[in-house]
């Protein structure tokens, strides 16, 4: 995802988890080669967010890979380690329209 897509989908996937009471911890949390897109908070539980834009082929859930799963479980460990977090926690997914960021779908609780 090029810069100013990523901003733009960033940006609307914020929104639309504050919409719903989320409340937004951090953006692009980085640790070793590990991303996660968004971390938030919502009814004392922590959940790391991937985003993914839908292509024109097929949706983009179809396109989360074991590997992607595995590396948000990584850089999620070293945030829970780094904030000495011990309450419930999520993996989820938002899927994004590739042409106007508008949420598709969500997914709180992947794995």
């Amino acid at each position: 995802m090029t810069g100013h897509k990523r901003q733009a989908a960033e940006k609307s996937a914020r929104q639309y988890l504050e919409m719903r009471g989320f409340k937004l911890l951090e953006s692009n949390f980085k640790r070793s080669k590990y991303t996660i897109d968004l971390i938030a908070i919502k009814n004392q539980a922590i959940y790391f967010m991937s985003i993914h834009l839908t292509g024109d082929a097929m949706a983009s859930f179809d396109m989360v890979t074991p590997s992607n799963l595995n590396q948000t479980v990584l850089a999620g460990a070293s945030w829970i380690e780094e904030n000495k977090w011990d309450g419930p926690v999520h993996h989820g997914v938002i899927e994004l329209d590739h042409i106007n960021f508008a949420v598709v779908n969500l997914i709180e609780d992947l794995i």
